[in-house]
């Protein structure tokens, strides 16, 4: 079996869900596991809503704005009334969620709740158009296979009931696809949870992982992995092969073609990995395996940065306990630090700017330490870097912060 996993970008509208199935035609004599994400920016669509309820504010108007969206790409690929009037139940148990919200109650927990549902309306309309298109396929809840602990917001896989899940699932008799949502999991008690911002990827190894399938397919909307983002940069190469280790450094440092957690399940296994061009199926692509690729400067952006320094009130060194009890707090508001550098007297985190986020751990923490912060900043990682890329990088920048080791160079600025 393969596992083929299609991002929002792939599934963005009727023309994306087409290809979809043009591509799992083209593959028909391979049984395939498919995983989908949410349609096009819907993930963020839900966060704000989440946002704006939480704060007591009216979502009508994003809500409204969302459902139509969907509804009108139903349409477009002609689907049945039956879809129509199933999508609608969906969004009315989406709205009985969101006026049942209590501010009280833990944040994580709602959201997990609520940005799930982008999934679930995507691959509704996948799994319908496929089923017209008579291309068999089975849609299952990933929260019925990817069992998890309850850390609503980053949870952690239960792997040996996930793998139990997949397999009986794989020995059955099904035929044709198997089609289930990323991103999203399953705790004991039935909630759903959430593996990790654009965690769909993650979800395709978990499954690849626990059925020891011959390869994962990530289907995107470039060539491949390639040195930069040809968003901000004119210039870029693909990369035709690199390796699990490689790889998992890229994603750490924030390159976006792949989530961090995506690389360790399948190298385990020794699963190779492709990255192939949405639009263009028959291309190569870019391979992930334990064989070494090219060793090519590559610049990784992350922007929306938080900058937060603290510093203890009685001007005393930072010590040990110092940075136990940071981590330990920035752990329980699960913020994933992205940079961390010390003094003798402070100790600086950089990390994905979140308000809910920022406030919980500022709050837990300015009794004890003086902190100076900065928001909206850039964080540019060049692997594999040479002098003169890092002397051009710094060309009319207000950093902040710079680190070099031998193969990595990375820069925070303004």
């Amino acid at each position: 079996m393969i596992v083929f996993k299609f991002g929002g970008a792939s599934v963005k509208d009727a023309e994306g869900i087409q290809n979809l199935a043009k591509i799992l035609a083209h593959y028909s004599d391979k049984k395939i596991f498919c995983v989908v994400s949410a349609m096009g920016k819907t993930t963020n669509a839900l966060e704000q809503i989440l946002t704006k309820v939480w704060a007591k504010e009216s979502a009508f108007e994003f809500i409204e704005h969302l459902k139509n969206y969907h509804l009108q790409t139903a349409m477009e690929l002609e689907l049945d009334i039956d879809v129509i009037i199933e999508l609608n139940e969906i969004f009315e148990r989406l709205e009985l969620q969101l006026n049942n919200i209590d501010q009280k109650g833990d944040y994580n927990f709602y959201y997990d709740q609520i940005v799930s549902y982008g999934e679930l309306l995507s691959t509704t309309i996948v799994h319908h158009f496929l089923a017209e298109s008579e291309l068999e396929n089975w849609l299952v809840h990933a929260k019925d296979l990817i069992r998890t602990d309850n850390r609503y917001g980053d949870a952690e896989v239960n792997w040996e009931l996930t793998q139990a899940n997949l397999q009986k699932l794989c020995e059955g008799k099904l035929t044709g696809t198997i089609l289930t949502q990323g991103f999203i999991g399953g705790d004991s008690e039935g909630n759903c949870t959430t593996l990790g911002r654009e965690g769909s990827d993650f979800s395709a190894a978990i499954i690849a992982h626990c059925i020891n399938a011959e390869s994962v397919s990530i289907w995107k909307d470039v060539a491949g992995v390639l040195t930069a983002d040809p968003r901000i940069m004119q210039e870029t190469q693909k990369f035709e092969q690199i390796s699990y280790q490689d790889a998992a450094e890229m994603t750490y440092y924030g390159a976006v073609v792949i989530h961090p957690k995506t690389i360790l399940p399948l190298s385990q296994k020794g699963i190779p990995l492709y990255v192939k061009p949405f639009l263009q199926p028959e291309a190569s692509g870019t391979v992930i395996s334990h064989e070494k690729g090219q060793d090519l400067p590559t610049y990784i952006y992350k922007f929306n940065q938080t900058l937060i320094s603290f510093a203890t009130r009685d001007s005393s060194f930072i010590h040990e306990k110092n940075l136990s009890d940071i981590l330990k707090e920035l752990s329980n508001c699960h913020i994933h630090a992205n940079l961390m550098q010390n003094s003798a007297t402070s100790f600086s985190v950089i990390f994905d700017s979140r308000k809910v986020a920022f406030t919980q751990l500022t709050n837990a923490l300015q009794e004890h330490f003086s902190i100076k912060y900065n928001h909206e900043l850039t964080l540019l990682t060049i692997k594999n870097y040479l002098e003169e890329n890092v002397a051009l990088a710094k060309i009319n920048k207000d950093f902040l912060i710079e680190q070099k080791t031998r193969n990595t160079f990375q820069l925070l600025y303004k």
